[in-house]
């Protein structure tokens, strides 16, 4: 390659509007070969390139291989800021675009870094994004800068072109109309020099923006230079960095999984189920958030797929922040929240329905539910993505209000029909009896409407359609049950009672045996954000007997739905064929198997790697803020409640202390434990109690006219009427 040195009062001649390069080598500096290379390679053959260093430095450079001959030579003194006044003067009426060595840039660079540049008519430089630790580094779990990962971050640039304090030092795009507002100051390395023309540009009211499409490479010796002024980034700028991050490798994504314990339930199954189904998916990087009984075979099968596990004692000691963390299950407490802010940039909440939100029976009390309900308002408020099984659901959340349409995604789920890993079907213990059955899965929970089940058997029984029995099989719940429903039809009716048996809570492998000998699944759920018993069913061969009630109508054809609500009559003749063997209860089943088949986890991930994908992209939001702020109050309020609690029991246990005249003998009291122990000795002598004790009963006397003693002429006070009645 030809290097021509410039000649003095040389110049381009370049107009407004068109740009010249300058690749800047500071002393003692190397990577300039590397820099030069990737410039000419990649910026077009009518751009002035210019290379200003010493003498001793071109020469170093000059045995690349030769790519053009128009690089000019620009000898300046020690300092960025003499060399950038000289180039500006060459460049004439044209832009600059400043290049450190050891900084390498890729296809497109300079085209896009000017359209950044004049994005707005007050913008006077942009600046690319690079891998470099830094203000505008893009945090990498490798080492970046080739071509590729330059279009791919172009490919998938917001073009937000975010806005900031100061311009980059390693590479920077600067108009002709800063150029003539500010001269640069002589001395100084290139991070200062930027950083004086950006302060003086910024005080004369101009702007500085990232190109957020622009992703170049810098090496270690050129770290340095990167760093440009202090503080916390933009919110724009931080969104940038995530979306070129995004674009570069796998999202990171944190799995909050601490409802993985002993325990199985469905929302269990969904979430173990979810972590693997993400594992296998590739798409992601994985972390999961552990309970500490997080059962021994689910931490192997999560480690096996590739996911990190992460103890929950680790997550609250801080952690680096993941791009995403996700929350699988509705938010209960104000601490769940506090913990999702520790692991991820941005939230996502799985809100599987409103049933609790709405139902103040299923809470301990009226103030339980009330803040139950605040926290759901924050936990929503907070997130940035939310994520819900069923269109039903997610129209019932923004009904309400809790969330706006355009953040709320419906990602499915996915329908594993066969038993957990590990769980064998298995026959359960309870269930003796040898008759046919048709199976009522799920908790007593009022809105599962087992009651129903029980008046459907008694219709099926007087039309002499059934003479079998009905299985009750789920958890006894301590709010909001059906139990006294179910008792009272059943204590009516002695030969219904006979056929109804409740196994009470069921495992897996239990279940899956009742779903393969059961000859119906009778599923009366008056509300449900999804809904997989159907699927289950069909696929061990049972046909499932339910309404189309919210989320349920969209499992499969409406034909499948075959309750008519809430008639047990008129159900019990709707589902008389499906009993029994024959066109019907196949056609049924067949419209259950092909809702499942449609119901794959493949597609449900992919639709929620899109809603991460998107919660990265959008812009914060000032919502957001006062979410926190809710939070905030929130937290307040619980620890009040919390110290309230604990100081009535502190003066109640004083109270009852002070009540039996225990003020000498009580912890901290006047006699030590010796002396205690000496006077009950004494007490407990016939012989010697009245010469020893009576003598404080006659001071007690003397002492106190207002005393109950005194007032009553007893020798004790009597009992307090409280105590006495809980004594007795």
């Amino acid at each position: 390659m030809t290097l021509r040195p410039i000649d003095p009062g040389e110049s381009l001649a370049l107009v407004r509007g068109a740009s010249a390069v300058c690749i800047h080598l500071p002393e003692g500096g190397d990577g300039g070969a590397a820099t030069l290379r990737s410039v000419l390679m990649h910026t077009a053959a009518d751009t002035a390139v210019i290379v200003a260093g010493t003498r001793a430095q071109v020469d170093r450079i000059a045995g690349i291989d030769p790519l053009s001959a128009r690089a000019l030579v620009l000898e300046p003194g020690t300092g960025f800021g003499e060399a950038l006044e000289r180039a500006a003067a060459l460049a004439g009426e044209g832009d600059l675009a400043l290049v450190c060595a050891g900084t390498r840039v890729g296809p497109g660079w300079l085209e896009r870094l000017a359209a950044a540049a004049r994005s707005d008519s007050t913008v006077v430089t942009a600046t690319p994004l690079h891998h470099a630790p830094g203000r505008f580094g893009v945090p990498l779990d490798a080492t970046a800068g080739t071509d590729a990962e330059a279009r791919a971050v172009a490919d998938g640039a917001l073009r937000i072109y975010p806005r900031v304090e100061e311009a980059g030092a390693h590479c920077t795009y600067v108009r002709r109309e800063l150029l003539d507002l500010v001269e640069p100051v002589g001395g100084g390395g290139a991070a200062e020099v930027i950083a004086e023309i950006s302060r003086a540009a910024l005080a004369r009211g101009m702007l500085h923006v990232v190109a957020d499409d622009v992703f170049v490479g810098v090496e270690d010796a050129a770290r340095e230079l990167c760093v440009t002024g202090d503080g916390e980034e933009p919110s724009t700028l931080r969104r940038a960095i995530a979306r070129a991050r995004a674009s570069l490798q796998p999202i990171s994504v944190t799995i909050d999984a601490r409802a993985l314990t002993q325990g199985v339930g469905g929302t269990q199954r969904y979430i173990a189920e979810l972590i693997l189904a993400l594992a296998a998916s590739g798409s992601v990087a994985l972390r999961v958030v552990a309970a500490p009984d997080l059962p021994a075979a689910l931490a192997s099968a999560f480690a096996a797929a590739g996911a990190e596990l992460l103890p929950y004692e680790q997550a609250t000691a801080g952690v680096p922040l993941t791009d995403i963390v996700h929350r699988p299950q509705q938010v209960f407490s104000e601490d769940d929240l506090a913990l999702l802010a520790m692991l991820g940039e941005r939230i996502v909440v799985g809100q599987q329905d409103l049933i609790s939100y709405r139902n103040p029976a299923y809470h301990e009390s009226y103030e339980t539910w009330r803040t139950y309900q605040r926290v759901t308002r924050i936990a929503l408020g907070l997130a940035d993505r939310v994520v819900f099984f069923s269109e039903h659901a997610r129209a019932d959340a923004v009904g309400e209000d809790l969330v706006s349409a355009l953040r709320a995604d419906v990602c499915g789920i996915g329908v594993d029909a066969s038993a957990p890993a590990g769980e064998v079907a298995m026959r359960p213990a309870a269930l003796i009896a040898e008759r046919p059955m048709i199976v009522c899965v799920g908790a007593d929970y009022a809105h599962k409407n087992r009651p129903f089940a029980i008046e459907l058997l008694r219709a099926l029984v007087e039309r002499e359609e059934w003479d079998g029995s009905l299985v009750l099989a789920g958890a006894h719940v301590h709010y909001g049950a059906s139990r006294e429903e179910e008792r009272r039809l059943l204590t009516a009716d002695d030969a219904l009672a006979a056929r109804v048996i409740d196994l009470g809570p069921v495992s897996e492998g239990e279940k899956q045996w009742l779903y393969e000998h059961a000859r119906a699944v009778v599923y009366p759920s008056l509300y449900e954000g999804f809904g997989l018993i159907p699927y289950e069913a069909a696929a061990a061969g049972a046909p499932c007997l339910y309404a189309a009630q919210a989320s349920l109508g969209e499992l499969a054809d409406e034909a499948a739905a075959t309750l008519v609500p809430w008639s047990p009559e008129r159900s019990a003749a709707a589902v008389a064929p499906l009993l029994h063997d024959g066109p019907e209860r196949e056609a049924h089943r067949a419209l259950l198997l092909a809702g499942a088949a449609r119901a794959s986890w493949p597609e449900s991930i992919e639709r929620l790697v899109q809603t991460y994908t998107r919660a990265l992209a959008q812009p914060f939001r000032t919502a957001t803020r006062r979410a926190r702020q809710e939070l905030e109050r929130e937290t307040l309020v619980a620890t009040l409640a919390r110290n309230a609690e604990a100081n009535n029991r502190a003066y109640n246990d004083l109270r009852d202390s002070i009540a039996v005249g225990l003020p000498l003998v009580g912890e901290g009291g006047m006699l030590t434990h010796a002396e205690q122990r000496g006077l009950m000795r004494v007490a407990s002598r016939r012989a010697l109690r009245p010469f020893a004790i009576a003598p404080f009963g006659i001071l007690g006397r003397l002492g106190g006219r207002g005393s109950r003693g005194a007032s009553t002429g007893a020798g004790e006070p009597p009992e307090e009427p409280e105590r006495a009645s809980r004594d007795a």
